[in-house]
């Protein structure tokens, strides 16, 4: 699943929670952030985005370690 795909899980196969910020792969092949809404509809700055892909978004730097100062 996920791993088979560098995280990436198929939308036709499971979606995350709804309001939830995540990355997605867009129809284009662009990679942006977006935030589920309901159903199997992203938002991406009020539009609605195509997405073919998902993952969670990372977890921030944490300061001191490494370039995160």
């Amino acid at each position: 699943m996920a791993n088979d795909n560098n995280g990436w899980i198929r939308c036709d196969e499971q979606l995350p929670l709804a309001n939830r910020r995540v990355l997605v792969t867009t129809i284009y092949g662009h990679v942006v952030e977006a935030i589920r809404l309901k159903g199997n509809s992203f938002n991406r700055y009020g539009k609605e985005v195509a997405a073919t892909h998902w993952q969670d978004l990372p977890e921030p730097a944490k300061k001191g370690i490494g370039n995160g100062k």
